[in-house]
């Protein structure tokens, strides 16, 4: 029989829940009490045989059968200093450090709860500050777990000496990743250089002005373009005619990158601004965003100001790529422990914000296991399939990160985040704990262990907080033997819960190589019947390739809050469509709508998305129709701000669920919509029954429309009766198996052009 995981039920993840919120507000741990850690520390510092920092250096006793102290922890730290001297570097005086060093080591071992550093700490410090090489960390390796080793029965000490081993990995890996920012600083510096030595002669700068590869131009004392060589005209995607009188600054991306510009310009009755590199973002005439190191000179005997600037994207695209590597797990991409430490220093920091401030952390019991069991890809597979799910599922937390191989942190910092905390860790319990399908044999599992801490006063330790954590981990994790958890692959939910969570996984890659694509229903004058426009919706462009409906993923991935995502997709898709069909059908081209994810909740970063697709195409913005539902325009009783610079773009907001989800209807005029449509659930009111007719919703819903002058479409009108009623209310549009199926771009396109409209080239 395959071991099986255990059902936790909700019941007992309540039961653990308040243990863990028991353990939050219990009283300090006696071990933060100095008297306590004083005595203990004093035990300890005897039973491994060296002094302890609290005990006077002439009544100390090493007790009977013990090594006198210089034979203990001063003989390690010697032999420890010139094994790290024999060829690494050393401060002048490193004996004090390494003792603290050796200290939290064995303290790990013998206590780990009076610990201050953790080993994983130590080992990043050796790689980064001391600048251990290979042959000296082996060297340590051996003489720390000879002495670790002697202090307590057990092999605590070789899970110690790992983590001290992988610290060190990951602190050479990071000092990799700055010796290589360090050399691009220095290439920058070199191109800089050489930049300049084309500013400083004028003379030089007009030799090689026409034929240069770096763009080059020439401005007046307002900054205005006079003359521009052939590599600027094509940076900044126009001839020199069109340039010519036009200020550089006018091409800056953001009001911030327009003032760095013009503070390089000539200011009468102030010195020169010099002709140090500046880093701006340019937005081209084509649309494309550059960015440029920009090097000014207004020293010229002309009076003129000499401008080059170089592509930078390239540079800062490494630099993004190593600060990205330098700060995150290198499995599953997360940001690493120190990111989450240094965040939540950032936190704690803000005296205000301090006592909200806390960690929940869930421990993967099992994925070493998996590791050992199924060997390191399926273990790193493992790793990254709940890392996606963990980041999917936190909902309420600042930032999620990984805190060791095997345990992930969660970081809450205000109290809103903690009152919703336990929703979301029941969540990520079921997510975490569901299959895992990491190779060819039977799906795996893990148990997750949950444990918390919050801050206690306003001057907690980052360090001491994590500590905590641990702590509460411990105490929940129960002792488990190194079998796999197999899932039984006979039972059909298990499979189909399987298929989602994995084709979830699969969705951010899927929409960027085209795997999801849109079918277009559609949209036809309910008075003329004629095509006027389309309804797109995602669809796998291979279902068969897909056992779980797009829908369901769909549904999933708005319930993990990835609305946004999925909205910024759908926004570029759309825009591309419309400005093909414009090409095509010119002033009588279709419109095309799309309706957002219900969760999704109005922001300025969707709306700088929208400008941006619309900047990228050329087309009239009234073809795109937005549909929306009335809780993604209203918050809290009024209406989102950001509906006013949505709107301003030209394109049309459409009220979705008008009927059945709209709940401030008096709030209707305020949010600039061009219309309204009608669900699926009230296509049976479009009846032919005389009193039901009558009486009908949607006669009353079209009516209410009208007087709010917004157009109304009604979906699901799938016979010639329905049809016929839709005209008689008053519906503009209608959408149904009576207009036509959904179907593909290019079928839709085919069935608009044999319809006789106008058409006239764009």
């Amino acid at each position: 029989m395959p071991f099986r995981a255990p059902r936790i039920s909700e019941q007992e993840l309540d039961r653990r829940l308040t243990g863990v919120r028991d353990m939050i507000w219990a009283e300090p741990n006696p071990h933060e009490d100095p008297d306590y850690r004083r005595a203990f520390v004093q035990k300890l510092a005897r039973r491994a045989g060296w002094a302890s920092p609290f005990d006077d250096a002439d009544t100390a006793d090493p007790g009977p059968g013990r090594v006198s102290t210089p034979a203990g922890l001063e003989v390690v730290v010697a032999r420890w200093e010139v094994a790290l001297a024999d060829r690494s570097y050393l401060p002048s005086d490193p004996t004090a450090e390494l003792a603290r060093l050796v200290q939290n080591l064995s303290l790990h071992v013998l206590s780990p709860g009076l610990a201050t550093v953790s080993p994983g700490e130590i080992g990043s410090r050796l790689a980064q500050e001391f600048m251990v090489t290979t042959p000296s960390f082996g060297a340590s390796v051996r003489l720390l777990g000879d002495f670790l080793s002697t202090l307590a029965t057990g092999d605590r000490w070789l899970g110690v000496i790992a983590e001290f081993s992988e610290g060190y990995a990951a602190g050479v890996r990071n000092r990799a990743l700055q010796e290589q920012t360090t050399m691009l600083t220095a290439l920058d510096n070199a191109w800089a250089e050489r930049q300049f030595d084309a500013l400083r002669d004028a003379r030089h700068f007009r030799e090689i002005f026409r034929e240069s590869p770096v763009a080059m131009g020439v401005l007046d004392s307002g900054g205005r373009i006079t003359h521009s060589n052939r590599s600027l005209q094509e940076l900044l995607g126009r001839a020199g005619d069109h340039l010519r009188g036009l200020e550089l600054a006018t091409f800056a991306h953001t009001a911030q990158d327009r003032d760095v510009i013009r503070s390089l310009y000539r200011r009468p009755g102030q010195p020169p601004a010099g002709t140090g590199p500046r880093q701006v973002q340019l937005t081209a005439f084509t649309g494309r965003r550059i960015w440029v190191s920009l090097c000014v000179d207004d020293r010229s005997p002309e009076h003129d100001i000499h401008v080059v600037m170089v592509n930078a994207i390239d540079s800062m695209q490494i630099r993004r790529w190593l600060d990205h590597r330098a700060e995150r797990d290198d499995v599953t991409e997360l940001p690493d422990q120190r990111s989450f430490l240094r965040r939540l220093k950032d936190l704690l920091a803000d005296r205000r914000a301090a006592l909200g401030v806390g960690v929940y952390a869930i421990r993967l019991d099992g994925l070493s296991a998996i590791t050992k069991r199924l060997g390191a890809a399926a273990g790193a597979r493992a790793g990254r399939i709940l890392a996606a799910r963990a980041q999917s599922g936190a909902d309420s937390a600042e930032l999620v990160a990984q805190l060791d191989d095997h345990t992930l942190g969660f970081l809450i910092a205000d109290p809103a985040g903690w009152a919703s905390a336990g929703d979301m860790i029941k969540r990520l319990v079921a997510l975490l704990g569901g299959p895992l399908q990491v190779g060819n044999d039977k799906p795996v599992a893990v148990t997750p262990v949950v444990g918390a801490a919050q801050t206690r006063s306003r001057d907690t330790d980052p360090a001491v907080l994590l500590r905590w954590v641990y702590q509460s981990l411990d105490a929940a994790t129960v002792d488990t033997s190194d079998a796999v958890a197999f899932h039984d692959p006979e039972s059909v939910e298990w499979r189909w819960e399987r298929d989602r969570n994995l084709a979830l996984t699969r969705l951010p890659r899927a929409l960027e190589t085209g795997e999801v694509w849109f079918t277009h229903a559609p949209i036809a004058s309910a008075e003329t019947g004629e095509i006027v426009g389309a309804h797109a919706t995602p669809d796998w462009r291979r279902p068969q390739q897909w056992p779980v409906p797009l829908s369901d993923v769909l549904r999933l991935a708005t319930d993990m809050d990835w609305s946004m995502r999925i909205s910024v997709w759908m926004i570029r898709q759309a825009a591309g469509q419309i400005a093909e069909w414009y090409r095509l059908f010119g002033d009588q081209a279709p419109f095309l709508r799309i309706d957002l994810p219900k969760g999704l909740v109005l922001n300025d970063a969707l709306a700088e998305h929208l400008s941006d697709a619309l900047r990228a195409h050329s087309f009239p913005t009234k073809l795109l129709q937005l549909g929306f539902h009335e809780s993604s325009l209203v918050r809290a009783g009024r209406r989102c701000q950001q509906v006013v610079t949505i709107a301003s773009t030209g394109v049309g907001l459409v009220l979705n669920g008008f009927g059945v989800d709209v709940r401030h209807i008096n709030l209707v005029p305020q949010l600039y919509l061009g219309g309204m449509v009608i669900p699926p659930e009230l296509a049976p009111e479009l009846t032919t029954h005389p009193i039901r007719s009558a009486t009908s919703v949607i006669k009353s819903l079209i009516e209410l429309a009208h007087k709010l002058e917004a157009e109304v479409t009604v979906q699901a009108v799938d016979s010639t009766a329905q049809e016929g009623k839709a005209r008689e209310f008053g519906c503009r549009h209608i959408e149904g198996d009576v207009v036509g199926k959904p179907e593909r771009a290019v079928d839709f396109a085919t069935r608009y052009l044999d319809v006789p409209h106008d058409i006239q080239t764009a």
